[in-house]
């Protein structure tokens, strides 16, 4: 079996009927509905899915409140008890790499190393092709396995909207599977994950002062089973990456969570804090006193139902979009050039200006025009509130 009708039969699976109150059965299967819990979050059910009824859930979220970029990690194991199926779900890698221009160079203080996180959560990287960037996951997560393989490779240009995720800048669907000896009996493992990637300059008041590319793999996953049998069960496989739906009250309390760490990421910065020091302070204050920073959500989440601005997400969408654009700390902008009518851009700038052809300029200089220094009709955007 190709691991292209990945594509097919996630069509065929409705989403509506996973997401039901009821039970499911799918190819003989008989589906139960299972929440993971936000342990940091009051106990909300985060998300919600459905899997075999015999089959065993592990599942975590998990908040880094330092980490503006990439604050919180969905992770899910599933497995059957029987034989070796499992379905995994992996969080977001999110990569960040900046080319500085050789005359500020000598300002920038102790660059990151290639592999380091960041002081705001994101891995100092970069950019990878798409397969190689998830054969670098799948190295870490099965490389030291024995008799390990690779199998075989695709591109899924359809996958991100099979998975009704929210198009991101640069989407592209990617599949590796592999082969290894798990508890004396041969396994295979098909890996999925739609890689991103989006580039901005920011101008910063100096031509051609940094260039920044955000890049990565979310909807990372992966299914497991007994060697010859992985093609049988992907109707199993499938029904369970569909059914992972987030639950609107997680959403809403995720959002407002973020909004809190972005604002006293900002005040951080506005008192002469760099990046680093200041993503530490509030993973250190908001740990110490969790107590208060739960109340000032609770109280952000109802001046937000009572300003009206809230809105429910669709609990359509997909958990491994993060709970709303916020989460990946981007603006998003409405964009004449782009397929999608909107472009995605880092939130730490407030002007982001496009040619309508993909290339972008992004700068905190209110007084900044490339129409002055570059060829082009560029224009400024407009931010999605």
């Amino acid at each position: 079996m190709r691991l292209v009708q990945i594509l097919t039969i996630l069509a065929l699976i409705p989403t509506a009927a996973l997401a039901a109150p009821q039970t499911t059965t799918i190819a003989g299967e008989h589906f139960i509905k299972h929440p993971i819990l936000d342990t940091q979050q009051e106990n909300i059910p985060a998300v919600n899915l459905h899997i075999p009824e015999s089959w065993r859930v592990d599942g975590k979220v998990e908040w880094h409140y330092g980490w503006t970029e990439n604050p919180v990690a969905l992770t899910i194991r599933a497995e059957n008890p029987a034989n070796a199926e499992a379905y995994f779900a992996y969080p977001l890698l999110r990569c960040d790499s900046i080319d500085v221009a050789p005359n500020l160079r000598q300002y920038v203080k102790n660059p990151a190393k290639q592999g380091e996180r960041l002081g705001m959560g994101a891995i100092n990287l970069s950019p990878r092709p798409p397969l190689q960037a998830l054969e670098l996951v799948v190295k870490q997560l099965r490389g030291q396995q024995p008799n390990f393989q690779w199998v075989g490779q695709q591109s899924l240009p359809a996958l991100a909207s099979a998975l009704s995720l929210t198009p991101w800048p640069g989407d592209q669907g990617i599949a590796i599977k592999i082969s290894y000896t798990l508890n004396n009996q041969p396994v295979e493992e098909a890996f999925y994950a739609v890689y991103y990637l989006s580039k901005s300059q920011n101008m910063g008041g100096q031509a051609g002062a940094v260039y920044q590319t955000n890049w990565g793999l979310r909807a990372i996953q992966s299914f497991r089973a007994p060697a010859g049998t992985l093609g049988k069960r992907m109707t199993v496989f499938a029904a369970i990456a569909k059914s992972v739906v987030p639950t609107p009250q997680w959403q809403e309390r995720a959002q407002a969570v973020n909004a809190k760490l972005i604002a006293a990421f900002n005040q951080k910065l506005k008192e002469g804090n760099d990046q680093l020091r200041a993503a530490q302070e509030i993973d250190r204050e908001t740990t110490q006193n969790l107590a208060a920073f739960d109340k000032t959500v609770d109280a952000q989440i109802q001046a937000n139902r009572a300003s009206g601005n809230y809105s429910a997400p669709s609990t359509h969408s997909s958990p491994w979009d993060g709970a709303d654009k916020n989460i990946r700390e981007e603006d998003t902008t409405i964009d004449p050039g782009s397929p999608t009518g909107t472009s995605q851009h880092s939130f730490m700038q407030t002007y982001h200006w496009t040619n309508g052809f993909g290339d972008y300029r992004d700068s905190n200089d209110p007084s900044y025009n490339p129409n002055s220094s570059e060829n082009g009709n560029w224009q400024l955007m407009t931010t999605v509130p």
